[in-house]
């Protein structure tokens, strides 16, 4: 377990050999906690139909706020055409951005000023750029990495958790990796992995 934080390896030993995460309250508030603003690898590919069914799962009404709060948001060409004439734009090599060290400029009382016409880094979160993985049936796909931030980003994080192991083939670890599992309960091969664990990225 060298590759696990102190408070990862308290999370797999505390959960380690539950059956089912999917409905287990206690394990879903920890991670809550632990992997607050981590990437978690979803079980599925990244595609304009994933992402479309991923934003309408997300119960957010951009009021939270908890997802504004990054130093760089970095702007699109479209993003320029769409934002305010007085929008404070910055640019260094990598492109244009916004300026949010000192926090976003278009977030008024905790809410975006500009939610309907918001930059597209913006919109498509919590979606992250995806990673390379192989499925159950040894396809190789991109595959949905999706920062978490809120119980809100939390729920869609356990439905999509739930539909993977609802066959009964997969079961999930406690740190939100899907394995194979064979008849006889033992291990066969650990799915949707990257380097390290699912939720650790970032």
């Amino acid at each position: 377990m060298a590759d696990f934080t102190f408070e990862e390896q308290q999370m797999m030993a505390r959960f380690w050999g539950e059956k089912d995460l999917v409905n287990n309250e206690g394990f879903w508030a920890s991670c809550l906690i632990l992997y607050q603003d981590k990437l978690v690898a979803l079980p599925i590919a990244d595609n304009p139909s994933s992402r479309r069914r991923l934003a309408g799962m997300l119960d957010c009404n951009g009021s939270c706020s908890l997802c504004c709060h990054y130093a760089k948001v970095h702007l699109t060409e479209s993003d320029l055409a769409r934002l305010p004439d007085d929008a404070a734009v910055c640019k260094d090599e990598k492109g244009s951005y916004l300026d949010c060290k000192n926090g976003c400029q278009f977030l008024k009382d905790g809410k975006c000023s500009i939610y309907d016409i918001r930059p597209d880094v913006c919109y498509d979160f919590p979606i992250q750029s995806p990673r390379t993985a192989t499925t159950p049936d040894g396809r190789e796909i991109q595959q949905v990495q999706y920062r978490l931030k809120c119980v809100q980003g939390l729920k869609v994080i356990r439905q999509l958790m739930a539909e993977a192991v609802a066959g009964g083939k997969l079961m999930l670890l406690p740190d939100l990796s899907l394995i194979n599992k064979e008849e006889d309960g033992i291990e066969k091969d650990n799915l949707y992995r990257a380097e390290k664990t699912a939720a650790r990225t970032g």
